[in-house]
């Protein structure tokens, strides 16, 4: 089986997300996320036992939201490296993450900037590549990601 690597915007709570990489990482047998921040009492207790590699400073990691205009550039330098392949679970950031490896985007319910900011990354990447050297590939969990097609 291939070594998975899981990357997440940040581990800071008990929800849905988080629930999803909690749950890709039991099925896949993941030991590492990668991720921005990460406050081990804030969110599930499965994540206890994997490699976390946040980003962000632990010291930090609760106050995410202050730091609202540096999280592209800190995303733009945070590595995934050292798998087969990885999964990203993104709502915002974790796409922007810099792979090493080829990569899997689920983007969870995003709002009209984020399906902007995805949709030129996507369109951008698609005008770089060759369609037969694609290593990473987007899909959704809402509608307008779902359906959308390169021009």
């Amino acid at each position: 089986m291939p070594e998975v690597i899981l990357a997440h915007d940040y581990l800071l709570q008990v929800g849905g997300a988080e629930r999803v990489v909690a749950e890709w990482a039991a099925g896949f047998g993941a030991r590492r996320v990668v991720t921005l921040a990460h406050a081990p009492a804030s969110t599930f207790d499965e994540f206890r036992d994997l490699d976390v590699r946040a980003t962000i400073p632990g010291a930090f990691a609760n106050q995410v939201e202050w730091m609202l205009p540096a999280l592209p550039s800190i995303a733009a330098r945070t590595t995934v490296d050292g798998g087969d392949v990885a999964l990203v679970s993104s709502s915002g950031w974790a796409h922007r993450f810099q792979f090493e490896i080829p990569h899997v985007v689920y983007v969870h319910s995003t709002g009209v900037a984020q399906l902007r900011e995805l949709l030129i990354d996507v369109n951008l990447f698609m005008r770089q590549w060759n369609l037969r050297e694609i290593t990473h590939f987007y899909f959704a969990g809402c509608r307008g990601i779902s359906r959308w097609e390169p021009a």
